[in-house]
Protein backbone atom coordinates (compact mmCIF):
# COMPACT_ATOMS: atom_id res chain seq x y z
CA UNK A 1 0.00 0.00 0.00
CA UNK A 2 2.69 2.63 0.68
CA UNK A 3 4.33 1.53 -2.17
CA UNK A 4 1.43 3.04 -4.55
CA UNK A 5 0.93 5.50 -2.36
CA UNK A 6 4.91 6.31 -3.29
CA UNK A 7 4.19 5.60 -6.93
CA UNK A 8 1.20 8.35 -6.70
CA UNK A 9 3.06 10.93 -5.15
CA UNK A 10 5.69 10.64 -7.32
CA UNK A 11 3.76 10.99 -10.43
CA UNK A 12 2.16 13.93 -9.31
CA UNK A 13 5.21 15.56 -8.64
CA UNK A 14 6.60 14.96 -11.32
CA UNK A 15 3.25 15.47 -13.69
CA UNK A 16 3.84 19.47 -12.03
CA UNK A 17 7.49 19.76 -13.08
CA UNK A 18 7.16 21.24 -16.07
CA UNK A 19 3.79 23.51 -15.29
CA UNK A 20 6.16 24.93 -12.20
CA UNK A 21 8.88 25.20 -14.68
CA UNK A 22 6.74 27.47 -17.04
CA UNK A 23 5.27 29.35 -14.17
CA UNK A 24 9.50 30.18 -13.25
CA UNK A 25 9.85 30.93 -16.57
CA UNK A 26 7.00 33.49 -17.12
CA UNK A 27 7.69 34.91 -13.60
CA UNK A 28 11.55 35.77 -14.47
CA UNK A 29 10.13 37.10 -18.21
CA UNK A 30 7.72 39.73 -16.32
CA UNK A 31 10.48 40.46 -13.36
CA UNK A 32 12.66 41.40 -16.61
CA UNK A 33 9.87 43.43 -18.63
CA UNK A 34 9.15 45.17 -15.46
CA UNK A 35 12.57 45.83 -14.12
CA UNK A 36 13.25 47.22 -18.20
CA UNK A 37 9.98 49.75 -18.05
CA UNK A 38 10.98 50.85 -14.86
CA UNK A 39 14.54 51.35 -16.04
CA UNK A 40 13.06 52.81 -19.15
CA UNK A 41 10.92 55.40 -17.11
CA UNK A 42 13.48 56.19 -14.95
CA UNK A 43 15.66 57.22 -18.24
CA UNK A 44 12.96 59.38 -19.30
CA UNK A 45 12.31 60.99 -16.63
CA UNK A 46 16.61 61.86 -15.90
CA UNK A 47 16.74 62.78 -19.56
CA UNK A 48 13.28 65.21 -19.10
CA UNK A 49 15.07 66.58 -15.96
CA UNK A 50 18.03 67.42 -17.93
CA UNK A 51 16.79 69.01 -20.59
CA UNK A 52 14.46 71.16 -18.93
CA UNK A 53 17.60 72.40 -16.72
CA UNK A 54 19.32 72.96 -19.69
CA UNK A 55 16.71 74.80 -20.68
CA UNK A 56 15.98 76.85 -17.25
CA UNK A 57 20.00 77.40 -17.79
CA UNK A 58 19.49 78.44 -20.81
CA UNK A 59 16.81 80.93 -20.07
CA UNK A 60 18.83 82.35 -17.06
CA UNK A 61 21.60 83.28 -19.88
CA UNK A 62 19.33 85.10 -21.81
CA UNK A 63 17.70 86.99 -19.00
CA UNK A 64 21.47 87.34 -17.99
CA UNK A 65 22.30 89.44 -20.96
CA UNK A 66 19.04 91.41 -20.90
CA UNK A 67 19.70 93.01 -17.72
CA UNK A 68 23.36 93.37 -18.94
CA UNK A 69 22.01 95.29 -21.92
CA UNK A 70 19.76 97.63 -19.78
CA UNK A 71 22.36 98.51 -17.41
CA UNK A 72 25.03 99.21 -19.93
CA UNK A 73 21.99 101.81 -21.21
CA UNK A 74 21.69 102.79 -17.62
CA UNK A 75 24.98 103.49 -17.68
CA UNK A 76 24.27 105.46 -20.57
CA UNK A 77 21.77 107.74 -19.65
CA UNK A 78 23.64 108.45 -16.22
CA UNK A 79 26.75 109.58 -17.77
CA UNK A 80 25.18 112.37 -19.75
CA UNK A 81 24.32 115.70 -18.46
CA UNK A 82 20.91 116.82 -17.76
CA UNK A 83 22.05 119.86 -20.69
CA UNK A 84 23.36 116.98 -22.87
CA UNK A 85 19.58 115.55 -22.33
CA UNK A 86 17.57 118.31 -22.90
CA UNK A 87 19.54 119.61 -25.75
CA UNK A 88 20.74 122.93 -24.97
CA UNK A 89 24.40 122.74 -24.05
CA UNK A 90 26.66 125.37 -25.87
CA UNK A 91 27.14 124.35 -29.80
CA UNK A 92 30.99 124.12 -30.94
CA UNK A 93 31.78 123.05 -34.51
CA UNK A 94 29.04 121.29 -36.46
CA UNK A 95 25.81 123.47 -37.08
CA UNK A 96 24.11 120.39 -36.77
CA UNK A 97 26.00 119.54 -33.32
CA UNK A 98 22.54 120.26 -31.52
CA UNK A 99 20.49 118.09 -33.54
CA UNK A 100 23.77 115.34 -33.33
CA UNK A 101 22.86 115.72 -29.08
CA UNK A 102 19.20 115.49 -29.37
CA UNK A 103 19.35 112.43 -31.60
CA UNK A 104 21.71 110.48 -29.09
CA UNK A 105 19.41 111.05 -26.08
CA UNK A 106 16.43 110.33 -27.93
CA UNK A 107 18.88 106.44 -29.16
CA UNK A 108 19.23 106.34 -25.64
CA UNK A 109 15.77 106.99 -24.15
CA UNK A 110 14.49 104.16 -26.79
CA UNK A 111 16.95 101.61 -26.10
CA UNK A 112 14.71 99.74 -23.46
CA UNK A 113 11.23 100.62 -25.25
CA UNK A 114 11.83 100.21 -28.91
CA UNK A 115 12.31 102.56 -31.93
CA UNK A 116 14.38 103.90 -34.14
CA UNK A 117 16.12 107.48 -34.66
CA UNK A 118 17.49 109.03 -37.95
CA UNK A 119 19.09 112.15 -38.69
CA UNK A 120 19.16 113.45 -42.06
CA UNK A 121 22.20 116.00 -42.36
CA UNK A 122 21.10 117.39 -45.65
CA UNK A 123 17.66 118.63 -44.40
CA UNK A 124 18.73 118.39 -41.41
CA UNK A 125 15.91 116.75 -39.94
CA UNK A 126 15.15 114.76 -37.30
CA UNK A 127 13.22 111.67 -37.75
CA UNK A 128 11.89 108.94 -34.79
CA UNK A 129 9.54 105.97 -35.80
CA UNK A 130 7.88 104.66 -33.24
CA UNK A 131 7.03 101.36 -34.66
CA UNK A 132 5.79 99.22 -31.51
CA UNK A 133 2.85 96.96 -32.24
CA UNK A 134 1.70 97.34 -28.92
CA UNK A 135 1.76 101.02 -28.83
CA UNK A 136 -1.84 101.12 -29.89
CA UNK A 137 -4.88 99.06 -28.83
CA UNK A 138 -5.51 96.92 -31.71
CA UNK A 139 -6.86 98.75 -34.77
CA UNK A 140 -7.96 101.37 -32.01
CA UNK A 141 -6.52 104.83 -31.68
CA UNK A 142 -6.51 104.31 -27.68
CA UNK A 143 -2.83 103.84 -26.31
CA UNK A 144 -1.75 101.23 -24.57
CA UNK A 145 0.05 101.55 -21.08
CA UNK A 146 3.03 100.65 -22.90
CA UNK A 147 2.87 103.00 -25.72
CA UNK A 148 2.18 105.60 -23.16
CA UNK A 149 5.45 104.81 -21.37
CA UNK A 150 7.17 105.16 -24.83
CA UNK A 151 6.39 108.43 -25.07
CA UNK A 152 6.69 109.76 -21.44
CA UNK A 153 10.23 108.49 -22.17
CA UNK A 154 10.96 110.39 -25.00
CA UNK A 155 8.77 113.86 -23.92
CA UNK A 156 11.00 115.16 -21.98
CA UNK A 157 14.08 114.61 -24.47
CA UNK A 158 12.02 116.32 -27.06
CA UNK A 159 12.17 119.36 -24.63
CA UNK A 160 15.24 119.75 -26.09
CA UNK A 161 14.18 120.39 -29.27
CA UNK A 162 14.09 124.16 -29.00
CA UNK A 163 12.03 126.06 -31.56
CA UNK A 164 11.82 123.68 -33.56
CA UNK A 165 8.81 122.10 -35.29
CA UNK A 166 7.74 118.55 -34.27
CA UNK A 167 5.30 117.16 -36.71
CA UNK A 168 3.39 113.76 -35.61
CA UNK A 169 2.89 111.17 -38.76
CA UNK A 170 0.40 108.96 -38.42
CA UNK A 171 0.88 105.84 -40.71
CA UNK A 172 -1.13 102.07 -40.41
CA UNK A 173 -0.97 98.95 -42.18
CA UNK A 174 -2.17 98.75 -45.59
CA UNK A 175 -3.81 95.57 -44.88
CA UNK A 176 -7.88 95.55 -44.82
CA UNK A 177 -9.64 96.85 -42.14
CA UNK A 178 -12.00 94.36 -40.04
CA UNK A 179 -15.51 94.63 -40.51
CA UNK A 180 -15.98 95.73 -37.57
CA UNK A 181 -13.09 97.83 -36.74
CA UNK A 182 -13.93 101.39 -35.11
CA UNK A 183 -12.64 103.32 -38.36
CA UNK A 184 -14.48 103.12 -41.74
CA UNK A 185 -10.58 103.55 -43.17
CA UNK A 186 -7.19 104.08 -43.19
CA UNK A 187 -6.76 107.86 -43.33
CA UNK A 188 -9.62 107.94 -40.28
CA UNK A 189 -7.30 105.63 -38.63
CA UNK A 190 -3.48 107.04 -38.76
CA UNK A 191 -5.46 110.26 -38.18
CA UNK A 192 -6.67 109.70 -34.75
CA UNK A 193 -3.68 107.63 -34.16
CA UNK A 194 -1.79 110.83 -34.66
CA UNK A 195 -3.72 113.02 -32.78
CA UNK A 196 -3.64 110.57 -29.63
CA UNK A 197 -0.09 110.86 -29.55
CA UNK A 198 -0.44 114.88 -29.81
CA UNK A 199 -2.48 115.02 -26.77
CA UNK A 200 -0.52 112.48 -24.73
CA UNK A 201 2.85 114.61 -25.53
CA UNK A 202 0.41 117.75 -24.71
CA UNK A 203 0.72 116.34 -20.90
CA UNK A 204 4.28 117.33 -20.59
CA UNK A 205 4.51 121.09 -20.27
CA UNK A 206 8.19 120.89 -20.83
CA UNK A 207 6.90 120.51 -24.84
CA UNK A 208 5.30 123.98 -26.99
CA UNK A 209 2.53 122.93 -28.27
CA UNK A 210 2.64 126.27 -30.64
CA UNK A 211 5.05 124.19 -32.31
CA UNK A 212 3.74 120.91 -32.48
CA UNK A 213 1.01 119.12 -35.53
CA UNK A 214 -0.67 115.50 -36.58
CA UNK A 215 -0.92 114.90 -39.97
CA UNK A 216 -2.52 111.54 -41.54
CA UNK A 217 -0.45 109.32 -43.87
CA UNK A 218 -2.74 106.63 -44.11
CA UNK A 219 -1.81 103.51 -45.55
CA UNK A 220 -0.23 105.42 -48.33
CA UNK A 221 3.63 105.77 -47.17
CA UNK A 222 4.58 101.76 -46.08
CA UNK A 223 8.25 100.45 -45.64
CA UNK A 224 7.98 97.25 -45.87
CA UNK A 225 6.14 94.70 -48.48
CA UNK A 226 5.66 92.30 -45.69
CA UNK A 227 1.85 91.75 -43.77
CA UNK A 228 2.10 93.15 -40.22
CA UNK A 229 5.59 94.76 -41.15
CA UNK A 230 7.05 98.89 -39.46
CA UNK A 231 4.09 99.84 -41.57
CA UNK A 232 1.72 100.71 -38.68
CA UNK A 233 3.78 103.59 -36.63
CA UNK A 234 4.26 107.19 -35.71
CA UNK A 235 6.78 109.19 -36.96
CA UNK A 236 7.61 112.49 -35.05
CA UNK A 237 9.35 114.75 -37.48
CA UNK A 238 11.77 117.59 -35.56
CA UNK A 239 12.07 119.99 -38.59
CA UNK A 240 14.82 122.60 -39.00
CA UNK A 241 14.18 125.70 -37.06
CA UNK A 242 12.78 128.83 -38.53
CA UNK A 243 15.32 130.61 -40.49
CA UNK A 244 15.36 133.90 -38.57
CA UNK A 245 15.40 131.62 -35.33
CA UNK A 246 18.37 129.65 -36.77
CA UNK A 247 20.59 132.61 -37.73
CA UNK A 248 20.10 134.19 -34.41
CA UNK A 249 21.19 131.04 -32.19
CA UNK A 250 24.27 130.61 -34.52
CA UNK A 251 25.70 134.32 -34.08
CA UNK A 252 25.09 133.57 -30.25
CA UNK A 253 27.13 130.35 -30.06
CA UNK A 254 30.01 132.40 -32.19
CA UNK A 255 30.29 134.76 -29.48
CA UNK A 256 30.73 131.88 -27.15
Amino acid sequence: MSSKVGDHTAMVQAGRAPGARRSGRIAWVLWAITLAGGGTAGWWLWERGRLSADEAADARARLGEAHLRAAQAEDRVLAMTASQLRGTEPVKGSPHAELDRLAEALRVALELTGGTVHLDDAAPRLTIALDDPAMFRGDDDVLTPRGKAILTTISGVLGGAGDRPIWIHGHVDPAPLPDDAVFESHWELSSARALAVLHQLAEDDRLDLRRMAAVAFGAERPVSTAAGGKNARIELVVEPAPPATAAARTAANRTR
